[in-house]
């Protein structure tokens, strides 16, 4: 947090600023929704737009319950994006599983991210590889990769959690990064950069400052948008010299093996199983060799680093930090460490990915912190780009084309109607499949809800009610078609995390937890918190 702080301050007070110069006269779009957050007065969107840096979430509970819950969408104002409407929970996954043509995730990301200011090299920041890598490769490889994070996270405990018997202070916040980030680093690229301290904390600040950077960009002027870019490119420059003058000797080695591989396939070497060999793989696959040198891999490592570090980091901390603080009474505790613990004898002593497969509560318990804190109040940003817009006349929605949706992730997840006692936090959730089932049917479409395109009704929407599953019981993931890519290997890691505490650690039980602080959309951990903790005698 220590970069990341100074940084947002800095690039968002430029941005408030340069837009009160500006734009003094900004005036809301016109809609048929009802808007939230606005007020009849002057430069009344500019004004709703600044004051969303720290009420955006609280106006997205308050548009949920007088419109949403009564299936009415609604528009925000946003410092970021502009006027975003506000989609409600049985409309979600119909609207969702529309097809590209329809409703846009790419686009819609790369000007979230800003792709075109803080990309060095925009075709890798801009094309499907990352997707490609998490959702084949990773995904695909669990089996094999499961035991290989498990050893590293043991490692990374060993040294930020120490083995010593008597009681010490945690920073939550930065053991969490450096413990997600390398285990995230083994799958991206193995040892010994796994264990780089500096490849490791230039990659966790080179994500703090793309997330930072790019929310100040997007609430800039367009006019003075490069101003702010250049100085959020400049800094990430940096950052990524150092990661690649730290990574560039494991690249360029791999590059020469695996040429010398595809001269002579009796060459003595076998590839590695990690990202780093997945890109150079892909690359001579789609005959890309423009790509094929040591910068662009690097800078391909260091994305695939930016869309896993951040948010891994937050929910691990989250979870902790929700766990230990919930009421011992409630025998969470007892119940997750007796699960991990018979697992883990049965297994041998080795974490599998069979094994983590048999930690029915410890998934719960997961599911229930994402639930609980989101990374986002709103979140799952779309836009629609069909000419003809999109329109679901059964409940008065008319979306014109260059809309931007999102979803009220956080209203929805602490509905008392869909998950009773919301505000709790009850490890045993989805544990229950009856409880799931009821959550799944609270969120589905209502059956007579036809979306018009201007065309034809996409497919996917007509067997929607058919292909629901847990991870829809729930948003932290995602719905529909684009649902988080790396969402498996998410919880393999947090449940080796989780399962290592409770095996290795007495932990005592949090008394304050730490309130996340809203920044946009964003839930930021600005007071990271502590834990008391201890490696058991065991």
């Amino acid at each position: 947090m220590s970069l990341i702080s100074p940084l947002a301050a800095v690039l968002s007070a430029m941005a408030i600023v340069l837009g009160l110069l500006f734009f003094p006269n900004m005036t809301p779009q016109p809609t048929l929704h009802p808007r939230v957050g606005w007020r009849k007065e002057k430069a009344s969107t500019l004004r709703a737009a600044l004051r969303s840096c720290y009420k955006l979430n609280d106006w997205a509970l308050e548009g949920y319950n007088a419109y949403a819950k009564l299936n009415i969408p609604y528009v925000l104002p946003s410092f970021d994006r502009g006027p975003i409407t506000i989609i409600p929970a049985r409309l979600m996954r119909r609207l969702y599983t529309l097809p590209d043509t329809d409703l846009d995730i790419r686009m819609t990301q790369q000007e979230t991210n800003q792709t075109r200011w803080v990309a060095w090299d925009k075709k890798p920041a801009e094309d499907t590889f990352v997707w490609d890598v998490l959702r084949k490769q990773i995904t695909r490889n669990l089996r094999q990769l499961t035991p290989i994070v498990a050893s590293e996270i043991e490692l990374s405990f060993n040294r930020w959690w120490g083995t010593d018997k008597e009681w010490k202070s945690i920073d939550i916040w930065d053991s969490c990064w450096k413990i997600v980030t390398g285990g995230i680093n083994t799958t991206l690229c193995g040892s010994p950069l796994c264990r780089d301290a500096e490849f490791l904390q230039s990659c966790q600040n080179h994500s703090l400052v793309l997330v930072a950077g790019a929310m100040a960009i997007n609430g800039a002027p367009r006019l003075l948008q490069p101003i702010i870019g250049g100085l959020v490119w400049f800094v990430c420059a940096i950052l990524f010299n150092t990661t690649m003058k730290r990574s560039k000797a494991v690249v360029q080695e791999r590059l020469e093996k695996t040429a010398m591989l595809r001269a002579e396939p009796a060459y003595d070497w076998k590839p590695p199983q990690d990202a780093i060999q997945w890109i150079i793989d892909d690359l001579y696959a789609s005959d890309n060799l423009t790509q094929l040198n040591v910068k662009t891999i690097c800078f391909r490592l260091l994305l695939l680093n930016d869309v896993s570090i951040p948010s891994t980091s937050f929910s691990v901390q989250t979870l902790l930090l929700n766990l230990f603080a919930a009421d011992p009474a409630l025998g969470f505790l007892e119940a997750l460490r007796e699960e991990c613990q018979t697992v883990y004898t049965e297994s041998g002593g080795v974490w599998t990915y069979d094994a983590l497969k048999k930690l029915k509560i410890t998934e719960s318990a997961i599911r229930e912190s994402l639930r609980l804190s989101p990374v986002g109040g709103i979140g799952l940003h779309r836009t629609v780009v069909n000419p003809k817009g999109i329109s679901l006349p059964d409940y008065r929605l008319n979306l014109p084309h260059g809309t931007v949706i999102a979803s009220p992730i956080e209203s929805i997840h602490y509905d008392d109607d869909i998950y009773p006692h919301a505000n709790d936090y009850n490890a045993f959730r989805f544990a229950d499949p009856e409880a799931v089932r009821a959550i799944l049917d609270k969120l589905s479409s209502e059956p007579n809800s036809n979306i018009s395109t201007g065309g034809p009704r996409d497919r996917e929407s007509k067997s929607a009610a058919s292909t629901a599953n847990i991870d829809e019981a729930f948003l932290a993931f995602g719905i529909g078609k684009h649902i988080c890519p790396g969402r498996f290997f998410v919880m393999v890691e947090m449940k080796l995390i989780l399962a290592i505490i409770l095996v290795h650690y007495d932990v005592k039980p949090v008394k304050f937890k730490p309130k996340l602080v809203d920044c946009l959309w964003l839930k930021v951990p600005w007071n990271s918190g502590t834990l008391v903790v201890r490696r058991r005698s065991n």
